[in-house]
């Protein structure tokens, strides 16, 4: 093959071509390198910083559950101190309940002790002896017996008194005690008469006249005819019987004594 300018410059071109090729290839790569370098660099920086981050998430870790141990242990010492708080304020409340009957009791029995000191003072200056003072404790007893007794005759006598002057008398009102109240034991509706359960002891009088009443409404009107102690008869009021009068209604005085 003959060899011409032209040829001659094409393989100038290419030589020069491949040279530029082969330089900017040479370049690329030293570009690469680097960038390489630069990457595996920082790749190793950040595997430093994230086993360093990870070696100090582990210590915070460790130290993290060694504060929550601390922590449970002292929120149970805490726990056991405000128990034994309440136990030994529960125990000084109690000792001072205690403490306060004590002082109660103390001065009880000082005030006890006292008014012995003066009762047996109030016998020295009588200048009587025990014996005397059993003496005189037992006639004024048989005294107050006495005077009892008189009273309790006193008594009978006066409702004899009554009722003498209610049978002598027996037109005139006659006043029984205010506070007497009876029930009707019996009703007899043949002849019109019932028993009732108060007497004398009661209070009761012949003629006395009693109005029957039931959860406080007026029944009817009864006459006492006869009394016994504990007992008595009375006869139905006519034009008084304003209901049927029944076993267990109550009597009051239609005369009461003032």
């Amino acid at each position: 093959m003959k060899t011409t300018p032209t040829n001659i410059l094409l393989r100038t071109g290419l030589i020069i071509a491949l040279g530029c090729g082969l330089a900017v290839g040479t370049l690329n790569v030293i570009k690469v390198k680097g960038k390489i370098t630069r990457l595996q660099s920082d790749l190793s920086r950040q595997m430093a910083a994230r086993d360093a981050a990870e070696g100090t998430l582990a210590n915070t870790r460790r130290d993290l559950g060694t504060a929550l141990s601390t922590l449970k242990q002292t929120r149970g010492m805490l726990e056991t101190t405000t128990l034994q708080k309440e136990q030994a304020q529960a125990e000084a409340k109690n000792n001072g309940e205690r403490l306060q009957v004590v002082n109660q009791n103390l001065d009880q029995t000082t005030g006890e002790r006292d008014d012995a000191r003066a009762y047996l003072e109030r016998y020295r200056l009588s200048g009587m002896e025990p014996e005397d003072v059993l003496n005189a404790g037992r006639e004024l007893k048989k005294l107050r017996t006495a005077i009892t007794s008189v009273h309790e005759e006193n008594g009978v006598l006066a409702m004899r008194v009554k009722q003498l002057e209610a049978r002598l008398t027996p037109l005139c009102e006659v006043t029984l005690p205010a506070q007497l109240k009876g029930k009707i034991l019996v009703y007899d509706p043949k002849w019109a008469f019932v028993v009732l359960d108060a007497g004398t002891k009661e209070g009761m009088l012949t003629n006395g006249e009693l109005l029957v009443m039931r959860s406080g409404k007026l029944v009817g009107k009864v006459k006492v005819s006869q009394v016994q102690d504990d007992r008595s008869i009375a006869n139905l009021i006519p034009g008084w019987q304003l209901g049927e009068v029944s076993e267990g209604d109550v009597v009051i005085p239609a005369h009461p004594s003032s």
